[in-house]
């Protein structure tokens, strides 16, 4: 919903002469008009509009007495004879042009038409919006997904006196509803997300929380991983009676790098009922997973290079590779495969479903030690079997990837940052089928601004969740965009 203001500037004031009925611009002069040869004047203004209604309303001066009023749209009567002075226009289209009178009739017959114009909101929604929690000193989305009223929820850090896992919920117009936040051991990469049928759920660290509709806590679970160094979850899918998690265990620390990639399943209750790790190389992580329709799961993520000691890294020569396994109910891998190419450190990697039954993933590359990054798309089949490989770049800046949405048009669009050396700035680019770039934007507020994940909405726009400022004095930030990226009418 907005104001006329945003559709013409200046709030939207008919004046209207005696002489002749005719419709008024902002800068048409003001007369009187003449009823009854009395000297009167009527103001109508058009304040509230949108997709589909127009309030309008209209103030006789006080000379004028005992007037009723006919409305007509677009030389169509839409009530005659009222008393009253507002009126709402329903059951309009998006986007469309309107024009039409109120006419003012004395008791004594005499007529006079007032004449208004319009335009109707478009059926694509846009914003730009930032959040704040209070008692947060900052706050950021790392996560998204759709809610079935038709809205957004996010995932994200929030500071207080340590960190927590926050979650903010908005309308599809980007109002907030309400938002929650959990102490957590610390502030990691990732964030996991889920709609489970009666809530929500959230993963990151150590730490899973389970959520009612209205962000209330229903249950949580903190995780030993009974392993040296650390853990840290990154992706939780639900499927028929349970929970798949996807993270890792150990540290990189002096002379032993070692990681493993693990896999916790839960039931509905937050019980473990196993735990398993996977990797054999020096350095194992799984960022993210997804569940098919027959009880498989795909899980994505960055593995060392082949062969790869503890002496190479000392040495900055290219260390790691994108990873991807696929794994039963009972956590059995069916197969793994890796990228072809070895870089110097692969990063992250946000695993979605393709619109013709695929998997694709995106990921940040550095292609040398200075971290100078590249973004790093991959596409396969439900065998494995890569489909797609491509790297893209900046020349004007380094960018980083952090999600994917594969588009209604065949392409896909990616968001993430980029380092201009002076600070972070916002990232989109949108690739066609055939995997060439269309159009690419750069978004900042503050000292920097960051996108961490996108979904393309109902109306072939996007929703894409990130922070602006920088990571410890931010706000999250949410914009909705029509198809090419826009949160504005130009």
């Amino acid at each position: 919903m907005k104001t006329l203001s945003t559709v013409k500037k200046g709030l939207f004031i008919l004046f209207v002469s005696c002489v002749a009925v005719f419709s008024c611009k902002k800068e048409d002069q003001i007369h009187p008009v003449v009823i009854n040869n009395t000297n009167v004047s009527l103001t109508v203004v058009i304040d509230t509009i949108t997709q589909t209604n127009a309030f309008i309303h209209w103030k006789p001066d006080s000379v004028s007495k005992n007037l009723t009023y006919s409305i007509i749209l677009n030389q169509d009567t839409v009530i005659a004879n009222i008393t009253f002075s507002n009126y709402v226009l329903e059951n309009l289209k998006a986007n469309t042009s309107y024009s039409g009178q109120i006419i003012a009739k004395t008791t004594s017959g005499l007529t006079k038409g007032f004449s208004f114009n319009f335009t109707t909101e478009d059926a694509i929604t846009r914003f730009s919006k930032s959040y704040s929690i209070p008692n947060n000193s900052s706050v950021d989305a790392r996560h998204v997904i759709n809610t079935p009223d038709g809205g957004y929820i996010t995932a994200g850090f929030s500071s207080t006196d340590g960190t927590n896992l926050a979650f903010l919920k908005i309308d599809s117009l980007g109002k907030e509803q309400w938002h929650n936040y959990f102490p957590i051991y610390r502030r990691q990469m990732f964030v996991g997300l889920q709609f489970t049928g009666d809530g929500y759920i959230g993963a990151t660290n150590y730490y899973i929380v389970k959520l009612d509709l209205n962000g209330n806590k229903v249950w949580d679970k903190t995780i030993d991983f009974n392993s040296i160094g650390t853990g840290d979850l990154r992706s939780i899918v639900k499927y028929n009676d349970g929970y798949m998690i996807a993270g890792m265990t150990g540290e990189s620390n002096g002379s032993n790098p070692a990681s493993e990639a693990v896999i916790i399943n839960m039931d509905l209750n937050g019980n473990i009922r196993w735990q398993k790790s996977y990797g054999s190389r020096l350095f194992n992580e799984a960022d993210d997973i997804l569940a098919d329709a027959v009880g498989n799961f795909y899980v994505a993520g960055v593995t060392a290079k082949p062969g790869l000691t503890y002496n190479d890294l000392q040495l900055n020569n290219p260390a790691s590779n994108f990873w991807w396994f696929k794994i039963d109910q009972n956590g059995n891998m069916l197969w793994e495969k890796l990228s072809d190419r070895s870089d110097y450190f692969d990063t992250g990697a946000r695993l979605v479903h393709t619109k013709d039954g695929n998997y694709g993933f995106v990921g940040s590359m550095e292609v040398n030690y200075v971290g100078i990054g590249n973004i790093e798309v991959i596409k396969f089949d439900p065998a494995g079997n890569k489909l797609n490989e491509a790297v893209f770049s900046d020349p004007r800046l380094s960018i980083f990837g952090e999600s994917i949405a594969f588009t209604n048009d065949g392409g896909f669009i990616v968001t993430g940052y980029g380092d201009t050396g002076a600070t972070m700035i916002m990232i989109l680019y949108k690739f066609d089928s055939n995997w060439k770039q269309t159009w690419g934007k750069a978004l900042n507020i503050d000292d920097g601004s960051y996108g961490f994940d996108i979904l393309q909405t109902k109306d072939n726009g996007y929703f894409i969740a990130g922070a602006h400022s920088n990571f410890y004095n931010g706000h999250v930030w949410a914009l909705k965009t029509d198809a090419e990226g826009l949160y504005k009418k130009y």
